[in-house]
């Protein structure tokens, strides 16, 4: 909730919007370390042996310091039986809240260079730009200004995408847990809906 209400707050104050991406990825990372701690601790109804297996798994991948990206593939693979398809939009959307995060937590000045200097410079967008452009996210800037992404991310529409993108990975996850543990697993899940 922590995470709407701050793209609830983007709408009259941008920056906002990164707080929100934030809040998302964390929520996300939350999500499967408590998945990772009830499935490794038997905390559900009846000890099924992918989600034993899964529990063994995901507690390596925290010893040996894995990403949450391998975490959340690693997940779908032990419910799904199918490899993760990174190239799909699901697969990229989580990807890319992931590295927004990161890039917003250990944010470094973005240089301008020698911005305004020359009339004539033509300025390549950055990765996050064009993939929120390409996504329909916000609108395409001008070749003229600046690649400043961190100005680009700071929009609603942006904050609204990572709020969603949380919500169809736990909804996602949720739907491949086998029935008889959906009940115990659902507990520690709020449900919300997209915005």
């Amino acid at each position: 909730m922590l995470a709407r209400k701050a793209y609830e707050r983007s709408k009259d104050e941008s920056w906002e919007a990164s707080v929100s991406i934030m809040l998302s990825a964390m929520t996300l990372e939350c999500y499967v370390n408590e998945l990772s701690h009830r499935v490794s601790n038997f905390q559900i109804h009846e000890p099924i042996e992918e989600l034993k297996n899964l529990g063994f798994l995901l507690e390596e991948y925290e010893k040996n310091k894995n990403s949450l990206q391998s975490k959340i593939e690693l997940i779908h693979f032990c419910l799904s039986g199918e490899k993760a398809d990174k190239g799909s939009r699901y697969f990229q959307d989580i990807s890319m809240l992931i590295k927004l995060r990161n890039a917003l937590v250990h944010r470094k000045p973005e240089s301008t260079g020698d911005f305004g200097a020359d009339p004539d410079a033509v300025y390549s967008l950055h990765p996050f730009t064009s993939f929120l452009v390409e996504r329909g996210l916000i609108q395409r800037p001008s070749e003229k200004m600046s690649p400043v992404w961190s100005y680009t991310v700071s929009q609603p529409s942006v904050a609204a995408w990572a709020y969603n993108t949380v919500v169809e990975a736990i909804t996602t996850t949720v739907s491949m847990l086998p029935e008889s543990t959906t009940k115990s697993i659902e507990e520690f899940t709020t449900k919300h809906e997209k915005i």
